[in-house]
């Protein structure tokens, strides 16, 4: 199964990103909260870094949403016929055009006994 890591990260920085807007806060505000330079937080939000699981958990406890909202969905591997040779061609992808999160969020304990 094909993995595409940079479409992965570029996901999970997107929704960090919308989680982040919708609650009005900085990423000066998030960094300081999980405990990691702004600068850093920038890059992972705009993709170039990779993220670690417990600074996600900690960003998740610090927006108040599930970890999974900041995470896309695997998508299966599809075989489909080419035009060109008619033969099969294998196609996955990390990530999805899901909406990341609704309106109604559980509260940060709750996340935290998860």
């Amino acid at each position: 199964m094909a993995f595409d890591r940079a479409g992965f990260y570029h996901e999970v920085g997107l929704r960090l990103s919308k989680c982040r807007k919708d609650r009005q806060l900085t990423q000066e505000q998030v960094a300081g909260r999980v405990g990691i330079p702004r600068a850093t937080y920038a890059s992972i939000e705009g993709g170039r870094q990779r993220i670690v699981v417990d600074v996600l958990w900690r960003a998740a406890i610090v927006l108040e949403v599930p970890l999974d909202a900041l995470v896309p969905e695997p998508v299966p591997e599809q075989r489909v016929a080419t035009r060109a040779t008619g033969g099969p061609e294998t196609m996955a992808s990390a990530t999805t055009a899901a909406t990341v999160v609704g309106t109604d969020l559980p509260d940060t304990a709750a996340i935290a006994r998860r």
